[in-house]
Formats: C-alpha cells, structure tokens, sequence
C-alpha cells in the first residue's frame, strides 16, 4: 500500500490514493515536498505561488487552484486544532484527484528515481507538453525532497512505530525520525519557524514576460531583475521558490539562453586558486575574465605571452564580468576622477593588476 493512499483502509473499503497528504504535523505532496511551515507552535501554508507550482507540476493546467489553495488553508486550521483526519478529508476536497499526462509521466519518473511506488491516481486526457528534458528538469526539483520521500512515500504505508519521535527537550523534539537521521520536518525544512519552501515569507515570485521585450534594455531589465531576486531568495533560503521560479525561468523560451547566466550570479566569492583553476574549463554561464585588461595591456606593449598566461585569467559568472567591463569604462573618484581603464594607460603591469584584483574583490567574485 502507497503511504499517499489512506494509511490504514478501514476494513473492507478499497484505500484511496491521494496527491496531498496531513502527516507528522504538516501538509506534503507527493512525494514529500511540504507545503506548510512551521511558526511557532503552528503551522502555516507556504506561499501561495509556491503551492501553485507543486500543485500544477502533478495535476496541471486543469486542476482548480484556487481550491485547492481554499481547502489546505482549511486543512491547516484542522491541523492547528489537532484534528489530522479533518485536515485530510479538508484536502480531499480539493477536486485533485487526476495527474495531468505530464504530471503522470513526471510521476512514474520520480517512482523510479526515488526507488518508491508510484502514484496510483489516474491520468486525464489530453496532448503531453513536455519533453523528457522537461520531465528530468522537473524530476530534479522534486528529488531535493528525496529523505522525505523515503518516510512518506515508500511501499508498505506510513507506520509510526517505524519512525519514532525525537526525543521531547531535544533539538527537534517530537518530529519523526527517518531511517538515516534528521526527521521529516529537518530533512524538507520545516524547522524553528523557517521553511525550504517559503522561505522567511518575503517576496512573491515576479512575473515574467511570455513575450521577448522588443528592446535591449528591456530584455536586460527582466533578465537582471530574475537574477537580483533569486540572489534575494537565495539569502532568505527560499529554496521552494527558487525552484518554482526557476522552472519558471526554464519554461519562457526567449529566456532559455540566460538561464545559465542567471544561475551562475548566484555564486559566491571564491579563491584566486580557484577561480584560476576554473579558466581551464570554460562553461555555460561563464566567461573568462583577464585580471589585468588585455586589450589595454597589449596597446600599452606588454607580451601576449603575459596577457595570456594561467595566472591572469579567471572563470568568473557572465554578470558579474559585463559589470566589471563596464565598471572599467566608468569615471571613479578613487582614480581622479578618471575610469580606471584610462587611469592605468601607460602604468605598470603590477599597478594594472592592482586595480584588477580590487575589482574582483569589489564585484564579491574573489574572497577576502
């Protein structure tokens, strides 16, 4: 028996297979993903957008959102009350009760990553939209709940004396334990009022143009303001909607070829060594940096064989190197007044690396 099917059938009645699940103090859907997060002693919904998306990933277009949205506020309120079974039969009232084709292609997917049984809730009719790429994209956000997965969705039902509770007075204390330490609540995020999938309540997710702005600087409006959020949504452990946002991201074709751009602003500082080591493999989303200007360098005279050795070049995020160009380009106090590609004309090669360096250093690419 599927743990997303009524855990005990009462006798003689067929179980029911379920998509969203009341278990452990919390609301998931399958196969683990938490779509409440704890405040206090309570429990609240995640951010609307974020359910949406869960929700529209197994059931699609079809499913009616704005109840399910109505029926887990509602199993919420149960589960706050301490009514389990209410808060159940509250999200059996969601009307979720067929996966989308590809929600049941995504489905048989997971079963089969996770090594767990699949869903057992019929498919609707009509045309597949995604690819298998599509589907493995998909796969991957929903295996970021693989532990919880493992306590919820395994073949042979949820069985409590098979996970105890943590320990009262303990960090934890009364969450389900999983087989390989941390419990359900630890291992999706719901822990000390702070959840994975919504983060510390910020921001919604931002709408994004179907269509590809007509203009340059449009398009750089919209590509930099996704970016300039998941870094937001990154600092407040938004994981949830970082990844709701970025299949969002995947799914607007005129922005396909800066996904990548946008993923790699998201890196931290890292190391001269490292970024050095980087410049050996060039890839999506990067671009090599020379620390001290080639161009420049070669008008002033110096050799190619300077420019262009290991140790003035660096992989660094495609951003973060058009910010640096253009800081480059740009009148600086701290040079006179003078943008420090004009500053350094005639200059030694020490003095350009300088300024280099510091510019990484400025830009958060190289760490203190």
């Amino acid at each position: 028996m599927h743990a997303f099917i009524a855990a005990k059938a009462r006798a003689g009645a067929p179980p029911r297979a379920r998509s969203i699940l009341a278990r452990a103090g919390a609301i998931w859907i399958w196969p683990g993903v938490p779509l409440t997060e704890k405040r206090g002693a309570s429990s609240v919904p995640v951010a609307a957008d974020v359910a949406r998306f869960w929700i529209s990933r197994l059931h699609g277009p079809a499913a009616d959102e704005a109840r399910a949205l109505r029926c887990l506020a509602e199993a919420v309120r149960k589960l706050n009350s301490g009514d389990e079974a209410g808060a159940q039969s509250a999200l059996d009232s969601s009307g979720l009760a067929r996966l989308s084709p590809d929600g049941a292609a995504l489905g048989r997917a997971l079963a089969a990553s996770l090594n767990i049984a699949p869903l057992e809730l019929p498919s609707a009719n009509g045309p597949r939209l995604w690819t298998a790429d599509d589907v493995a994209a998909h796969a991957a956000l929903f295996k970021d709940h693989a532990h919880a997965a493992g306590l919820l969705a395994k073949a042979g039902g949820w069985e409590e004396s098979k996970h105890p509770r943590v320990p009262a007075g303990s960090p934890g204390g009364g969450q389900f334990q999983g087989g390989q330490g941390g419990g359900v609540a630890e291992a999706t995020g719901v822990v000390e009022g702070r959840s994975a999938a919504s983060g510390d309540g910020g921001e919604e997710l931002p709408e994004i143009p179907k269509q590809r702005p007509p203009t340059r600087v449009g398009r750089r409006a919209v590509v930099r303001g996704a970016a300039n959020w998941l870094g937001r949504a990154k600092h407040r452990r938004a994981v949830a909607m970082m990844h709701a946002f970025s299949a969002i991201l995947e799914a607007t074709g005129w922005l396909r070829d800066e996904v990548a751009n946008i993923r790699s602003s998201l890196d931290g500082p890292k190391s001269l060594e490292e970024l050095q080591r980087a410049a050996e493999e060039p890839a999506e989303g990067y671009q090599i940096h020379h620390i001290v200007e080639q161009t420049p360098a070669r008008a002033d005279g110096f050799p190619r064989d300077l420019i262009e050795a290991g140790d003035n070049k660096v992989l660094i995020p495609t951003f973060k190197h058009r910010d640096i160009t253009g800081w480059y380009m740009t009148k600086n106090d701290d040079f006179g007044g003078k943008a420090p590609r004009d500053y350094l004309k005639g200059r030694s090669w020490e003095d350009r690396r300088n300024v280099g360096i510091d510019a990484l250093l400025r830009f958060k690419v190289l760490r203190h």
